[in-house]
């Protein structure tokens, strides 16, 4: 029996980064081929095949009885194609003009799991642009990690194109190989 030595791929999506740089782009991404995408990309490097090890999808919601049927649906066809969904519930930031907001931020829990998973991964994909993910991606790069941010040229930032070692730009995408990436547009 031939055992094949194996690229193992570990894929984090900042949820709420990526809802609005595909709102921005006006186009959605389909996460369904993204899996494929990664695959192809790295493709058989030095007689080891790439293999998705995990799919992480961060998003905050509202409250369990206050997510919309669009949401639930999405949430679903992540959950049926393998991803794992990490979410946290919103909370209600108060103003000093005494208005509302909602935040969710994901950033420290992504954070967290970059360097708690990197065990698990040879590969990092991080799909976001936020500069916060700095610190914990030095680390994996410290430890040998080949990193690679997906991200829109409107929404990465300077962080972290300096600090990826491979950088694919959704704009690209859209007009390439890979623009079945993208679903209908909006």
């Amino acid at each position: 029996m031939l055992i094949r030595e194996q690229l193992r791929i570990g894929i984090y999506i900042d949820g709420a980064n990526i809802f609005y740089a595909c709102k921005e782009a006006n186009q959605n991404l389909d996460f369904i081929k993204l899996s494929r995408f990664v695959i192809k990309r790295f493709g058989q490097q030095d007689n080891l095949y790439p293999k998705i090890a995990f799919k992480r999808y961060y998003t905050a919601l509202p409250g369990p009885f206050d997510i919309s049927f669009g949401q639930r649906g999405f949430l679903d066809m992540l959950d049926i194609h393998g991803y794992e969904i990490i979410t946290r519930e919103l909370k209600e930031i108060y103003q000093e003009d005494g208005t509302t907001r909602k935040k969710g931020d994901m950033d420290a829990t992504i954070g967290f799991d970059l360097s708690e998973y990197s065990d698990q991964c040879d590969i990092v994909v991080l799909v976001a642009g936020d500069g916060d993910y700095k610190l914990p991606l030095l680390k994996l790069l410290r430890k040998g990690k080949k990193i690679l941010i997906i991200s829109s040229e409107l929404s990465i930032s300077k962080e972290m194109r300096e600090l990826a070692q491979e950088y694919e730009n959704f704009d690209f995408i859209l007009f390439e190989e890979y623009s079945q990436l993208w679903m209908v547009e909006r």
